[in-house]
């Protein structure tokens, strides 16, 4: 999947690491669940929980989650803890449900305080920010084992 992610930026006239991205990986391995591209974001409570009564009815275990802004990004994936969302991710995790610490590392965070710092972050630095849910689907992943097991890429 690296080698087809960076051969069509590659040949788009983009930099090589262009489609290595949370949004590159669903495009090419799931079928979307949810995208949407906020250009305005304030950053308010009440985006968020608007945001938030929008893609809860979108979600299911599984689900792979992409936020980015253009220049940053944050890739997980959708689970659950008891009654509570959550985003199975790697890095600061600020909104750990096992600990209150706060720790680098591999984690699981309550996802709508996930949401709610992407669109205060978003707002605080006037970028769009875009959210996208990907189901993984057989058929796609097949074509990258085929090109893996072959020696080509997809």
């Amino acid at each position: 999947m690296q080698n087809y992610l960076i051969n069509a930026a590659v040949s788009q006239g983009l930099p090589m690491n262009a489609y290595l991205t949370g949004n590159g990986l669903i495009e090419a391995s799931a079928a979307t669940v949810y995208d949407r591209t906020f250009s305005r974001v304030s950053g308010s409570r009440n985006e968020a929980e608007e945001l938030w009564n929008e893609i809860e009815p979108c979600l299911e275990k599984g689900l792979i989650l992409s936020f980015s802004t253009g220049e940053r990004g944050h890739t997980g994936v959708v689970s659950r803890y008891g009654e509570t969302w959550t985003f199975l991710n790697s890095g600061d995790m600020d909104h750990d449900v096992r600990s209150a610490t706060r720790r680098k590392g591999v984690g699981e965070e309550d996802l709508r305080s996930e949401i709610e710092n992407w669109i205060r972050r978003a707002g605080r630095r006037g970028k769009p920010l875009r959210i996208a849910l990907g189901r993984l689907t057989p058929h796609k992943l097949a074509a990258f084992r085929a090109a893996s097991s072959s020696g080509r890429t997809a």
